[in-house]
């Protein structure tokens, strides 16, 4: 085995591998089939992979830039809920769905 060591890289394969480990740990309690064995949501929470700080700053920085993309299109509940109410026909519900047979 020939290791290159160049600065950082082998403290960030370290870090990789160390995070990988984590993550399948967290999934293979996270699927078992006997619920008593099974991690609970706040079990979960508490998983050393959920708890490091590196997957919580990127989860973190995900979200954010989940929620401005959903602010720019325009893609929120709200939104949503207004075109619905657009769509109503003056009687207050919905237009009715064609069927398919008929066509």
């Amino acid at each position: 085995v020939v290791v290159v060591v160049v600065p950082n890289t082998l403290f960030l394969y370290f870090l990789f591998h160390v995070l990988l480990l984590k993550a399948k740990d967290l999934v293979r309690k996270l699927i078992l089939v006997d619920p008593k064995k099974r991690l609970s949501v706040d079990e979960a929470l508490e998983h050393p992979f959920m708890k490091d700080e590196v997957v919580r700053s990127r989860v973190k920085a995900k979200q954010d830039d989940y929620r401005t993309r959903r602010l720019e299109t325009g893609n929120t509940q709200t939104s949503q809920l207004k075109r619905r109410a657009d769509r109503l026909e003056g009687n207050g519900e919905l237009p009715a769905k064609k069927d398919k047979n008929l066509m």
